[in-house]
């Protein structure tokens, strides 16, 4: 996600109670206000999807 590094807390997919069919996927942000997050979320919406078993990010440490 290029030019949110630094927001990006978390990101990977989600699964059905199972745990083995995917239903899509979750981005944790740190974004400071709605305006910033419903960006995030438009430009999200035009970039393609992850490939297939792409390994999710991992969890920011607190500072």
């Amino acid at each position: 996600m290029d030019g949110y590094e630094a927001e990006l807390i978390a990101r990977g997919p989600t699964f059905t109670t199972d745990g083995e069919t995917l239903t899509g996927s979750v981005h944790i942000d740190d974004l400071p206000d709605p305006a910033a997050a419903r960006a995030f979320g438009l430009r999200r919406a035009e970039l393609p999807p992850a490939p297939t078993g792409s390994a999710a990010a991992p969890a920011r440490q607190p500072a």
